[in-house]
């Protein structure tokens, strides 16, 4: 991956209609004083946030985005446009790890081929899970006042793969202060949280199109290189290198350079169960050491690129039997509502 650039950021709201506030700015990460028992998750989870908060167009949020920062024509720009999500089933299917059922909508629009996730369902959840993946953020992260009822928060960075230009949109567990670059930048930060700063006080409304979409200014961009990941896992799971063998490739397409890995007993994270790690060195090794992989990667998205600007829209299916397909789409189903898909033309 070369010519990396942090291009935009939003989030995804809690509101009746569909809302997003950009730039937004991820949860600070704000571990407790003392570590105390925590709840079990519970409840249902979106296996798409995205799809399950903007059903009709759950791309076009970033793509509103990418188009107001970017102020050029995107005729020009990212020859894919994509979400983590896919970018990693794909990587997973070049690495000969078959990952289950998928299926994403292909679109060329302009000179853009957009990969556009599709459950069977939008607002499909995950499976009853035990553990803390949820509760642990909620107690150890806090989303700030200016971005208060956020329930994600996605950002989108655009890099140079074998030949071809992505932008790729995925979320952000949070962000670390003592990474910010200076202190001004903190106390900017504490300026627009206190709705004192001009930033904070002005939430400026971005003209939207004729879709239901709502875009409200808000929030800060925070750079890349503070944001992080973050698992959890029993205590009495050891191996820290395997959990970071298995996130690298995912870790590696999002250009999210840090991992937090909290571990836990009875539902008691201690301080010294909660490990930073920086991955900054560690991506140019991950690529060498994964160079055949990568080809095959590169392989799979030409297919897919060719494919799609031949024939304009299709579906990818990944099934159970270690196959992809390609298929027709029935309907008038698109990855942008008709004036976005206009604007992305122009």
């Amino acid at each position: 991956i070369q010519n990396c650039e942090f291009v935009g950021s939003y989030n995804l709201t809690d509101k009746s209609e569909p809302t997003i506030i950009t730039p937004g700015q991820p949860p600070r990460w704000t571990p407790l004083p003392e570590p105390r028992q925590l709840e079990e998750d519970s409840g249902d989870y979106f296996r798409d946030t995205s799809a399950a908060l903007y059903p009709d167009y759950p791309m076009e949020p970033a793509a509103r985005v990418y188009l107001k920062n970017k102020q050029a024509s995107p005729t020009h720009g990212p020859d894919i446009f994509v979400c983590g999500f896919i970018m990693r089933k794909l990587l997973d299917v070049a690495s000969g790890v078959w990952p289950d059922h998928f299926r994403f909508l292909v679109e060329a629009v302009g000179g853009t081929v957009f990969f556009n996730r599709r459950e069977d369902c939008p607002e499909a959840v995950y499976p009853v899970r035990r553990g803390y993946g949820h509760t642990f953020p909620e107690a150890y992260t806090t989303w700030e006042p200016a971005v208060r009822g956020s329930v994600s928060h996605q950002r989108l960075v655009e890099y140079t793969f074998a030949g071809l230009r992505f932008v790729v949109r995925s979320g952000a567990d949070g962000y670390l202060p003592d990474l910010l670059p200076d202190e001004d930048f903190e106390h900017k930060l504490e300026e627009v949280d206190a709705g004192t700063s001009d930033e904070g006080a002005t939430f400026t409304e971005i003209p939207t199109s004729a879709s239901t979409l709502q875009i409200n200014g808000g929030g800060s961009r925070i750079p890349q290189s503070a944001v992080f990941e973050l698992a959890t896992r029993p205590a009495r799971k050891k191996s820290e290198g395997a959990e970071l063998a298995r996130r690298m490739g995912r870790l590696w397409l999002a250009r999210i350079p840090n991992f937090i890995l909290a571990k836990y007993k009875d539902g008691v994270f201690q301080p010294e169960d909660i490990r930073w790690i920086n991955l900054v060195d560690d991506f140019a090794q991950w690529e060498d050491k994964n160079h055949f992989r990568l080809r095959q990667f590169k392989f799979l998205l030409d297919s897919i690129v060719d494919f799609g600007r031949k024939n304009r829209r299709f579906e990818v299916v990944g099934d159970v039997r270690s196959q992809i397909k390609f298929h027709g789409v029935e309907g008038d189903v698109h990855v942008l509502s008709n004036d976005v898909a206009e604007l992305w033309r122009d």
